[in-house]
């Protein structure tokens, strides 16, 4: 977690094909150095909407991992993006 702390690149996306049977899909959050991609959280999410993402990434602040990174790589998922910006 102190990687994604301490480093502004981010690069979030979801898996629905990898998520257990009682959740719609995971949500790995990591960081960009260089051309390597280092997953550094997980988030088990029971739904696609802008609230679970927002969720999660304010859980993050209440952990004191979110700096506000300078960089936030999705793959333009709108209720992603809202989440990441609520």
């Amino acid at each position: 977690l102190e990687l994604l702390k301490n480093n502004p690149l981010w690069s979030v996306d979801g898996t629905f094909y990898a998520a257990p049977i009682d959740f719609e899909q995971i949500l790995i959050i990591g960081v960009q150095e260089g051309h390597l991609f280092t997953p550094c959280a997980y988030a088990f999410l029971t739904s696609k909407r802008t609230a679970a993402y927002t969720h999660v990434f304010r859980a993050l602040k209440a952990l004191g991992i979110v700096n506000d990174p300078t960089t936030v790589s999705t793959d333009f998922e709108i209720a992603l993006s809202n989440g990441f910006l609520a």
